[in-house]
This record gives structure tokens, C-alpha cells and sequence, in this order.
């Protein structure tokens, strides 16, 4: 099995704990036969290109950044629920200079528009919250780790005759 096949799989992997998913829940979603997908995860057989996609988008993660070992929600996902809860505004966005300035054709591209930039920043604000955070725990355990091995050993006082 090759580096990328391995990389692949273990993205697979953290992509189903973060679903608390199991293989028996993945293989109904994407619907892949369980053995089939034993298979796969186990590095018996390939797994087809069709199969992988599947099991990404019913995982929600988008492929490049299961290559690149990143695991975040798909961008069209993310696009969706940021329209879904601020629809109403971007409807009222003003048409860009770029785009032709008759309201009915602009609205729809200026509603795309808004909602990618908001998905793209929301996305680039969560992975760098998410990378403090983990430096954050790192540097207490290392806190931790430094008071356990330095603990003060009181001096023992001597009795004087």
C-alpha cells in the first residue's frame, strides 16, 4: 500500500470519528457493500475512485483536504448553511461593479458571491481557531508535564543537638 493510499485511509478514518460513525453505518450511507468496505479500509483491495468519493461526501469532507490530512466540512456544504441562515441578507446585497447592474440577474451572483466569500472566511477562521487551540492544550501539558517533574522535595530539617 502507498503513502497516499495510507494517508487516504487514515483521513477516512478521523473523518468517521468525527461522524461517530462506524464501517457498518458508513457502508449503508454510501452504500457499499460492508465486506467491500472492510476491504478497502483494511488495505486488502483498492478502493475505487467512485467508492472514495462517495464515502466523502457522505462524510462531509472534501478530498483535498483529505490528501492534505486537514479534515473540515465541504465547501458546499458550509455554502449551503451560511445561505440557509443568512439568506435573507445576501439578498439584499447591492450588486457588485463587476456584475451587471440589473437586480434581477445580479441577485442570484451576488448572493453566491457573498455566501462563498463568507463560507471561505468562516472556514479559514475555524482552521485557525482550531490550530491555536490544539498549540493551547500542547502547552499546558507541557505545563503540566514540567510541575510533575519538578516537583519541590522539601529539604529535610535536621534536628541540632
Amino acid at each position: 500500500m502507498s503513502e497516499l493510499e495510507k494517508a487516504i485511509l487514515d483521513g477516512i478514518k478521523r473523518g468517521m470519528n468525527l461522524a461517530h460513525w462506524n464501517l457498518r453505518q458508513l457502508s449503508v450511507a454510501a452504500g457499499v457493500p460492508y465486506r467491500s468496505l472492510q476491504n478497502y479500509m483494511s488495505g486488502r483491495t483498492r478502493m475505487p475512485a467512485d467508492v472514495l468519493l462517495k464515502i466523502c461526501s457522505e462524510l462531509r469532507i472534501d478530498l483535498d483536504y483529505l490528501l492534505d490530512d486537514k479534515i473540515r466540512p465541504d465547501k458546499w456544504s458550509l455554502w449551503q448553511s451560511l445561505l440557509d441562515v443568512f439568506g435573507d441578507n445576501i439578498e439584499k446585497l447591492e450588486p457588485g461593479d463587476a456584475i451587471e447592474k440589473d437586480h434581477e440577474s445580479a441577485s442570484y451572483f451576488d448572493k453566491l458571491s457573498a455566501a462563498s466569500h463568507l463560507a471561505d472566511q468562516i472556514s479559514i477562521a475555524y482552521e485557525r481557531r482550531r490550530i491555536e487551540r490544539v498549540i493551547e492544550l500542547k502547552e499546558e501539558r507541557e505545563a503540566l508535564s514540567d510541575v510533575a517533574t519538578r516537583r519541590e522535595v522539601k529539604p529535610r530539617s535536621r534536628k541540632t543537638r
